[in-house]
């Protein structure tokens, strides 16, 4: 099965005296049904045993729980609108419950240091992806950066006259 599915097992036995049996099944299946999660992958080696008190039989079987992958979840990350001169800073908390290593990566013009200084001349729109890949998927969080236009005095670039 894979990891988040429901095991359950009945176990049918049969005595030919028709005695009572009394049926026990290991870890972690003992009470007849295991919830797995994200961190039950593995094989584990289960024992069934029927015992009418006197005499008892065995069974054993491989159960395999197959490793799902849980997707990375990015927080802390919303449109920004700033001021041209102004500074973008995004920082994003990523969680993993897989524990996986998880490299974040964030687009220009920010990057993944989430610093952009704006200069005077980047007034505009920009869409930023956010991704954090845990070796096996991909998680992308799309935001929106305003860098809105700042009016700044006009210069004087050269004063020099003409004189004839």
């Amino acid at each position: 099965v894979d990891e988040g599915e429901i095991v359950e097992l009945e176990p049918v036995v049969s005595d030919p005296n028709n005695d009572p049996v009394t049926v026990t099944i290991t870890e972690p299946l003992a009470n007849g049904r295991f919830d797995t999660d994200h961190t039950s992958a593995g094989q584990y080696s289960m024992t069934i045993t029927a015992s009418d008190g006197e005499l008892e039989s065995q069974e054993t079987f491989t159960l395999t729980i197959n490793d799902v992958n849980v997707l990375p979840v990015i927080e802390n990350v919303e449109d920004i609108t700033v001021k041209e001169g102004e500074t973008v800073e995004i920082r994003p908390t990523v969680t993993d419950l897989d524990e996986d290593n998880v490299v974040l990566s964030i687009t220009e013009p920010i990057g993944d240091d989430g610093l952009w200084e704006t200069s005077f001349t980047d007034h505009g729109e920009y869409l930023i992806t956010v991704t954090a890949d845990d070796g096996k998927d991909k998680v992308r969080k799309k935001i929106t950066v305003i860098v809105e236009d700042v009016n700044m005095p006009p210069r004087i670039v050269d004063i020099s006259a003409n004189i004839n």
